[in-house]
């Protein structure tokens, strides 16, 4: 299958939605950064630039590679009618992107990261990787980037099994909105 981060967010938390604003941001501020080590970061068609915006946060390596794809709604039919399904019934959305340990897997694996801590009730990830090897401190790593970028929060393991979806106590099924 190739080497995959693996996420789960649940948007209609108040945790997500809280969270949202600081996602964007902090995403910019990530991207920011890796591109500045040279490494491209393109729109989530693999050219542009990448899509940071209230709507959605949508980036890419280059074309041909997988695109990153996280947004403050839930799945519209319309859009998606997979995604829609998977979401009425689960309650959560799930995804993964397959960077293939390309060089935009540093921003990817960053974002999921922040993510990660600004809604860990409501944001979970697994990855391919390991925490003590790819992900792990000194530079360029995803802990690295995001510890440098964002001190003092704390960078602990954040996997669990993303298709149980983020902590389940807090979610707001779909049906319940």
């Amino acid at each position: 299958m190739g080497y995959t981060h693996y996420f789960a967010y649940s948007p209609r938390t108040e945790a997500f939605r809280e969270s949202w604003p600081s996602m964007v941001a902090d995403t910019r501020r990530i991207v920011a950064h890796v591109q500045s080590l040279g490494i491209t970061i393109t729109g989530p068609m693999g050219h542009g630039l990448p899509e940071i915006a209230e709507r959605h946060i949508g980036l890419n390596g280059r074309i041909g590679h997988e695109s990153l794809w996280i947004q403050p709604d839930p799945p519209d039919a319309s859009d998606d009618p997979y995604a829609a399904r998977q979401y009425a019934s689960r309650g959560f959305v799930w995804s993964f992107c397959k960077t293939a340990q390309k060089p935009y897997d540093l921003a990817v694996a960053a974002i999921l990261l922040r993510c990660w801590q600004l809604a860990p009730r409501a944001f979970a990830i697994a990855s391919d990787g390991h925490w003590e090897s790819e992900w792990k401190l000194g530079a360029p790593s995803p802990r690295a980037l995001v510890a440098s970028l964002f001190p003092p929060d704390a960078v602990e393991c954040p996997f669990s099994d993303t298709t149980q979806g983020p902590a389940q106590r807090d979610l707001v099924r779909p049906e319940a909105t």
